[in-house]
C-alpha cells in the first residue's frame, strides 16, 4: 500500500534533504506539490508531514535535530499548501 506522504521521499531521498539549499528547496516545494495533487480533495495535517519525517529518519540523526528539521517542514508545507488552495492549483 502506498503512503499518501510518499511522495516526500523524493526529497527526503537526497542526503542534503535538510540543508536549506535552493536545490533541497526546490525538491521540498515540488514533492509537496506532488502530494497535495496525489491526495487531491484529502486533508493532509502538516503535523503527518512531521510525523513522516521523524519516523523515517528516527535513529540515524539526532533527536532534537530531527525535531527542528521536520517542524521546519511543517511550517512550510503548511504555507504551500494554503498558497495552493488560494489559488486553486492542487
Amino acid at each position: 500500500m502506498t503512503h499518501k506522504l510518499d511522495a516526500l521521499d523524493r526529497w527526503l531521498n537526497v542526503d542534503t534533504w535538510c540543508s536549506g539549499h535552493p536545490s533541497d528547496d526546490a525538491r521540498f516545494f515540488k514533492a509537496v506539490y506532488a502530494v497535495l495533487l496525489a491526495n487531491k480533495g484529502v486533508y493532509i495535517d502538516a503535523e503527518e508531514v512531521g510525523n513522516y519525517i521523524e519516523a523515517r529518519y528516527k535513529g540515524r540523526l539526532a533527536d532534537e535535530f530531527l525535531f527542528v528539521e521536520s517542524q521546519r517542514a511543517v511550517i512550510r508545507f503548511e504555507t504551500i499548501r494554503s498558497f495552493c488552495i488560494a489559488n486553486k492549483i492542487a
